[in-house]
């Protein structure tokens, strides 16, 4: 199935999905999932080895998919560390793990990826 995207004279023209490239970086997208830019109000409790809770902070969602989601924090856990998320509107609770981390810009916060 092929999808549309706008050109520079502002037109909509048809692109082969298998050909994505990411933000005209030239690089291949090699997400498996869409990602949806969903801001979402979480919790994050860090946890320990144990799973028992360290600390915690009130975050943001800045995307979610299928495997998982990119909230911003001030945390600094390593990759592999285990982190509660949790969200009040839809009173749910998971155990995730922290896949991805970056360092931010000077506007924004870093983030951790979780899935």
């Amino acid at each position: 199935m092929s999808r549309g995207k706008f050109g520079p004279d502002g037109f909509c023209q048809v692109i082969d999905p298998g050909s994505r490239f990411q933000g005209g970086s030239g690089r291949a997208e090699r997400r498996k999932e869409t990602r949806f830019p969903i801001p979402e109000d979480l919790v994050l409790e860090v946890r320990d080895e144990s799973h028992d809770s360290i600390s915690t902070e009130a975050t943001v969602t800045t995307n979610i998919s299928l495997g998982g989601a990119v909230v911003f924090t001030q945390f600094d856990s390593e990759l592999g560390s285990f982190v509660r998320v949790k969200s009040k509107r839809h009173d749910v609770e998971l155990l995730a793990i922290v896949r991805g981390r970056r360092e931010g810009q000077e506007t924004l916060p870093p983030y951790y990826r979780v899935r």
